[in-house]
Parts: structure tokens; C-alpha cells; sequence
């Protein structure tokens, strides 16, 4: 199968789990839930080709990146519980959003950098700013869970305090890997492998 193929059918199988979700969640009158689905939708309504930002041409892989975020933390963490059942499910969410939130920071400025739009940056620069991006989108996560919580009566803080530093925590060691990774890369280590993994969140 064609990895374009195959990634169509990725996205429309999330979308399939997004509406059957949302179904459902209409049937027992969870109305959150519902317009959690039709948010989550977006991505996938939004016009065909990649999303471009000045200039900045990102990847279908970053929308399928978004909407199994946002289906694997509310649908299955919250509604199917399974930061109860698994305590390893938050962890494991903040890591895998550290790294593609790392590698998406570094792509930004690596491009802009690239294409003569910003001054000649030096690979440590690139890499630091691809770790801040990365902290502060966690940042944000976590006020979201605050007010998801505090507003709606969710409990996706969990443990309050030491859940929010676990995740800031997590969120930094997978920023901080990445950011190392891309500054070897520039430095001309492991640069083939690398620039793989950030053609899939951003394209040139």
C-alpha cells in the first residue's frame, strides 16, 4: 500500500472512530463529548493539502497527529477511563506530544532558517527553540486540563500538583531528547534519520 494510500486510510479510520464516538455519546446525552467529536472533526473538514503557514507547508501527518491526541487523552482517557485502568496512559501521552511538539518547533525555525527568511541561526539556537516550543505548548495543555476540570468537572489533573509536574516533567525530557537530536543533526549526526521523522509533521 502507498504511504499516501495508506495514510487516507488513517485518517478516515480516526474520523470512523471520532463519529462513532461522538454517536454514541449523543445517545446517553453527553453533550461535552458530542461537541468535543465535531471539534475534533477540523482537521480532517479543513480543504485538502497541506496546512500552510506563512510559507510554512505542514504535513497531513501533524492533522492525524492532532485528532489520535485528542481521541487517545478524552475519549479513551477520560469517557473509557483509561488513566485509571493504565497509569502508565498519561505518561505515555505526554511523551509521544513532547516529541512530535519538539520535532514541529525545530522543523519551524530549521525551515525559516533554511529559506533565508531569518538570519543565519546557529544549530544551538534552533534546538533551544525547538525545546521552548515544545514546553510551552505543554504549558497550555496543562491550563486546558485545569479548565476542563475546574469548568466542566472533568478530572484529567488527576492527583492536581503532582500529576501537572509529572507532565511538565515527561513533556521536558522528551523535548529536551529531541532538541538534541536536532542539534547533532545540523551538526551532520544522524541527519538522514532525523530529517525523515520531521518530513512527516512539516514539509519544505
Amino acid at each position: 500500500m502507498k504511504s499516501v494510500d495508506f495514510e487516507r486510510f488513517l485518517r478516515w479510520f480516526i474520523v470512523g472512530l471520532f463519529v462513532v464516538s461522538g454517536a454514541i455519546s449523543f445517545w446517553y446525552g453527553e453533550w461535552v463529548y458530542v461537541f468535543i467529536s465535531l471539534i475534533a472533526l477540523i482537521p480532517v473538514i479543513y480543504p485538502r493539502g497541506r496546512m500552510t503557514m506563512r510559507g510554512v507547508s505542514f504535513s497531513n501527518g501533524l492533522n492525524l497527529f492532532i485528532l489520535l491526541f485528542v481521541y487517545a487523552a478524552i475519549f479513551l482517557g477520560e469517557l473509557h477511563q483509561f488513566y485509571v485502568r493504565f497509569w502508565w496512559w498519561d505518561i505515555l501521552l505526554h511523551s509521544f506530544s513532547a516529541i512530535v511538539l519538539g520535532l514541529l518547533g525545530f522543523s519551524i525555525v530549521y525551515f525559516l532558517n533554511s529559506e533565508d527568511r531569518c538570519p543565519n541561526l546557529s544549530p544551538l539556537f534552533v534546538a533551544i527553540f525547538g525545546f521552548s516550543f515544545s514546553i510551552m505548548i505543554g504549558v497550555l495543555w496543562e491550563i486546558f486540563e485545569f479548565s476542563v476540570d475546574y469548568f466542566l468537572g472533568f478530572n484529567m489533573q488527576k492527583s492536581g500538583v503532582v500529576d501537572t509536574m509529572t507532565d511538565l516533567i515527561v513533556n521536558g525530557l522528551g523535548a529536551l531528547v529531541v532538541s538534541c537530536w536536532g542539534y547533532l543533526s545540523l551538526k551532520g549526526n544522524f541527519k538522514e534519520t532525523f530529517d525523515f521523522f520531521r518530513s512527516i509533521i512539516i514539509k519544505s
